[in-house]
């Protein structure tokens, strides 16, 4: 193995290393952002304030949002990745450690065998990056906590949602 080859094949693994501890950040960041989002839910009825009910939302989006931009700097490592792969292995054989995201619901449906040639992977560039908050990686739990805390905060402006002890709810 001369140095050159040696040098990549530690930058992949640096490369993936990367990606797994963005993997890592990934759980801290969603279950801080469920544990603040459902909180804000809880307090707004414990203390009867509408309001907060506001702060469930916009924490959910927040937090959504961070977890999408963390996202999408984890996603430009793969290009990397990919480019070394196929740099080690030749272009006539397609790496396929991003396979899953393209064409392994093709191959779990039976249209795509396992030994056929493999189309190129999707480029995950400029015109993608809108659409990262909406993978259901991204967006759950966080969808629950935006759409109960709007719904309830708007249940609660206009005067729908009730105390225990019939009176509307105060901002």
């Amino acid at each position: 193995m001369n140095e050159n080859a040696f040098c990549k094949e530690k930058e992949y693994y640096a490369l993936f290393d990367v990606i797994n501890k963005y993997d890592e950040r990934y759980i801290t960041v969603k279950g801080w952002g469920a544990t603040v989002s459902m909180a804000a839910l809880g307090a707004g009825f414990q203390y009867g304030h509408y309001g907060i009910f506001l702060v469930a939302c916009i924490s959910g989006v927040v937090f959504c949002a961070i977890e999408a931009i963390m996202k999408r700097h984890q996603m430009r490592y793969y290009v990397r990745m990919r480019q070394i792969e196929a740099e080690r292995i030749g272009e006539e054989y397609r790496p396929q450690i991003d396979w899953g995201w393209t064409q392994a619901p093709q191959y779990y449906k039976g249209v795509l065998g396992a030994t056929e040639e493999l189309p190129a992977t999707k480029n995950y560039g400029k015109r993608f990056w809108y659409r990262l908050p909406i993978f259901p990686s991204v967006i759950f739990p966080y969808i629950i906590s935006i759409l109960a805390g709007a719904i309830l905060f708007i249940f609660g402006y206009v005067g729908w949602l009730k105390l225990a002890d019939g009176n509307t709810m105060p901002m």
